[in-house]
């Protein structure tokens, strides 16, 4: 899944490196939008992970259930 964020990252770029290159107005927004989404999409993956990690942080380390005095 990581590298799938990296992949998004790496097309991100090159989007932006079109723009950059480009005279064209629709052509640049295009890849500005296109851009934009690659990144929206890494963020994602990313916050998954994330919260998967997180959920596995919990499940491996369970809270102490609180012991019964007598």
């Amino acid at each position: 899944m990581a590298e799938d964020a990296i992949l998004y990252r790496e097309r991100a770029e090159a989007e932006r490196g079109i723009a950059d290159e480009t005279i064209l107005p629709n052509v640049r927004n295009r890849a500005l939008q296109s851009a934009k989404r690659w990144d929206e999409l890494a963020d994602q993956i990313e916050r998954a992970k994330a919260r998967a990690a997180a959920r596995q942080s919990q499940v491996a380390d369970p809270p102490l259930a609180p012991q019964a005095t007598s």
